[in-house]
């Protein structure tokens, strides 16, 4: 049985990545585009208070998305440059907000 993979979401701090204009790195508007697709809710979706993601089918968020927005399809590589964000650029708290606008 597959388990579910949760990914808490954080603020955005003072630094942060951008695409040197000021807005979001790429990697995370493409995550806000899969988690926010109707049609993949099946594989990855918002947790119920919207303040994290979760990650229901991963092999199929590998095999079927992660190509559809990404040069790779590693699930690992995925969770790994998540991580980057929330350890290193952002608290926390809620990404949300800063996926958000």
């Amino acid at each position: 049985m597959e388990e579910a993979a949760a990914v808490a979401v954080a603020s955005k701090s003072s630094g942060g990545r951008g695409g040197g204009g000021g807005g979001p790195a790429p990697f995370l508007t493409k995550t806000h585009q899969m988690v926010e697709e109707r049609a993949t809710d099946e594989v990855i979706s918002w947790a119920e208070q919207g303040r994290s993601f979760v990650v229901w089918k991963p092999v199929e968020l590998a095999r079927d998305l992660l190509p559809l927005h990404f040069k790779h399809c590693n699930f690992s590589s995925f969770v790994r440059q998540l991580n980057t964000y929330v350890s290193t650029h952002y608290t926390p708290l809620a990404l949300l907000a800063y996926l958000l606008g």
